[in-house]
Formats: structure tokens, C-alpha cells, sequence
């Protein structure tokens, strides 16, 4: 049997492939630059784990893995686990983006989820990739600085009446309860993410839209229009921002005149038709 894994910072999706047939698991985030998700893979899936002994052959994809350091500490993790596998290859989230979404075709492929990364795609490996640097520096559009964006517009009292009405009824916090999050807390990523949903749920979708349009036209400015000749490439885009907010995103990519191919909410299910191709 075939595992692929395609795993974010905040949630993992576990494909078991028997010939056509699949089955998915979920469990946590996995990221090499935190300890947390380093636990027995019983606690990330019971079920998975039963079936630990008939993997042979392991494709992982996932975010924080960009170099050999980090490679090695997803193979030797999963090692403990899959005792019985043959091969086991470990590749970035974004690869993984690219196989599920562009397949063979070049383009131009981004991952706007709480975090995001972008890169020029050849049909079979990556050829240009702008650096990310994770939420302190990068993540334009990303959960994350949705989630900064939000928290500013209400501190800063930049936030209408309505949409404070809004957000107070959903979120009890203060400014020593935000502080103790972002600095004493280990998981900030999923701190500032966990505000982004609430986007999506206001009734103000004027607010909504003067918050999100900035934010993604930086993304463009910064993730797509980097590249040379970005103008001639198909885009795909993966994540659950671009995926929920969709609507903004595609008003941001027509109005600088680019070619959107596909957006998708996650890759699981194209890594699964690629591998199961392969198979073939």
C-alpha cells in the first residue's frame, strides 16, 4: 500500500492508496521547525497507525520542509513508524501543490492558507521560487496576516460599529490576553490564523472586502508579479483562504489583467489521482 501525506502547519491529511481504491486520514499539523507535532503517530491517528505495517512505499509533502536538515527530520520521524516501508520520499508542501493542481502543465502555483508560499511551475519541477519566511516577515494574504489585520482594525478602533458588535459576541479577549498569546504562547501561527475565519462570517461585506483586497493585491505584487513573464502563466492556487475567499481573490487576479486556471481548498485529492496514475 501507498501513503501520501500532505501536511500543513495546522492540519495533516493521511491518503492510504490499495491499488484504486483510498482511504483519508486526518490529524495535526506536521512542520519541522516545531516540536509539537513530533508525537507517536497513534496520537496523531489510531487507525492510521494500525495500518502502519502494510505501507511500502511513503510520498510526503509538507510545509516547513526546505532542506536536507528537514527532510531528515520527517524521514527519521515517520521511520519509527513505517518499519516495513521500502521508500520513502519527502518533498515540499508546495511540489506537492504543484503535482495536485498543475499536474504536467506550467503555471504559476501559490498556497494561500495560514501561511503562503507561491512558485513557476515547468510541468515537472519547480524552476523559480520567491523566498518565504514564515509569519514574522512573509505570509502576505495568509491566515496569519488576516488574523494581524483583523486584531489591528479592532484595537486600532478602525473596525465599524456593526462588525465590533460582530466580532465581540464571537471573541472574548483584551489586549493582555492577545500579548500573552503572541509572546508567551508556542503557537502563534494558529493564534493570529484562528481570527481569519471570522471574514467570512460577518455581515459587513464591504468592510470585509476593504480588509482582504490589500492584503491579496500584496500577495500578486510580491508572490506573482516577481517572476519574469508572470503575465504568460496559468494560475492555481491552494489553501483555505483562497479557497473561502475566493471572490476577493478572483476580483484582485482580474483587475491585474492574469489568468486564473483553478483554485482548490486542498491538494489531497489531485495527490491522490497523480500517485494512483503513476501507479499505472
Amino acid at each position: 500500500m501507498i501513503l501520501v501525506v500532505d501536511s500543513g502547519s495546522t492540519k495533516t491529511d493521511w491518503a492510504i492508496i490499495n491499488g484504486v481504491d483510498h482511504s483519508i486520514y486526518t490529524s495535526i499539523g506536521i512542520n519541522p521547525s516545531s516540536d509539537l507535532a513530533f508525537i507517536p503517530l497513534s496520537e496523531h491517528n489510531s487507525e492510521l497507525a494500525d495500518l502502519a505495517p502494510d505501507i511500502t512505499h511513503i510520498y510526503y509533502y509538507g510545509a516547513g520542509v526546505i532542506d536536507k536538515s528537514t527532510e531528515k527530520l520527517i524521514y527519521d520521524w515517520l521511520l519509527l513508524y513505517f518499519e516495513n516501508t521500502i521508500e520513502i520520499k519527502i518533498s515540499s508542501d508546495l511540489l506537492g501543490a504543484c503535482k495536485s493542481l498543475a499536474g504536467d502543465k506550467q503555471g504559476i502555483v501559490s498556497i494561500l492558507g495560514t501561511g503562503c508560499n507561491s512558485c513557476v511551475f515547468d510541468g515537472h519541477k519547480i524552476t523559480d521560487n520567491i523566498p518565504t519566511f514564515g509569519y514574522i516577515i512573509s505570509n502576505e494574504g495568509a491566515g496569519t496576516e488576516i488574523g494581524k489585520a483583523i486584531l489591528q482594525s479592532y484595537f486600532y478602533r478602525k473596525m465599524p460599529g456593526d462588525v465590533v458588535q460582530e466580532f465581540e459576541s464571537k471573541y472574548s479577549i483584551d489586549k493582555s490576553s492577545v500579548v500573552h498569546s503572541l509572546y508567551q504562547e508556542s503557537n502563534t501561527t494558529s493564534f493570529l490564523a484562528k481570527f481569519a475565519s471570522f471574514v467570512n462570517e460577518t455581515k459587513n461585506k464591504e468592510w470585509r472586502r476593504s480588509l482582504l483586497s490589500p492584503l491579496f493585491q500584496s500577495f500578486i505584487d510580491i508572490r506573482i508579479k516577481s517572476y519574469s513573464n508572470y503575465y504568460s502563466y496559468e494560475l492555481y492556487f491552494v489553501g483555505s483562504i483562497a479557497y473561502f475567499c475566493q471572490d476577493i481573490l478572483k476580483e484582485i487576479i482580474e483587475n491585474n489583467n492574469l489568468h486564473l486556471a483553478e483554485i482548490i481548498q486542498k491538494p489531497i485529492d489531485g495527490l491522490i489521482k497523480y500517485h494512483v496514475q503513476k501507479q499505472s
